[in-house]
């Protein structure tokens, strides 16, 4: 459960991250991916989101997946306590 709300609460502020940012994405199909790649495109010279904090997104995304669909056995306790406290940490950094 914890990894699900993690990854909802990182998909809200990557929300409104891009709200802040006037960063436009389909509001009826945003998933941490789609927001991830719309917050990081250094080939479009945007990058709101560091190359390590998109690293970071992925793996996050992966876990929340894998709540997600059950697949808990895939998870460890050690992972979903980074992942909460890089989200803290993210969402401190990017929205104050």
């Amino acid at each position: 459960i914890a990894a699900f709300l993690a990854g909802a609460t990182i998909e809200d502020a990557m929300r409104r991250l891009c709200d802040a940012h006037g960063v436009t994405y389909d509001t009826q199909y945003s998933s941490i991916s789609k927001l991830q790649a719309v917050l990081y495109q250094p080939s479009k010279q945007i990058e709101i989101i560091s190359q390590s904090e998109n690293k970071h997104i992925t793996v996050w995304g992966d876990t929340r997946n894998k709540a997600d669909h059950g697949k808990f056995g895939e998870i460890t306790h050690t992972e979903v306590v980074s992942m909460i406290m890089g989200v803290r940490s993210f969402i401190e950094k990017h929205l104050p």
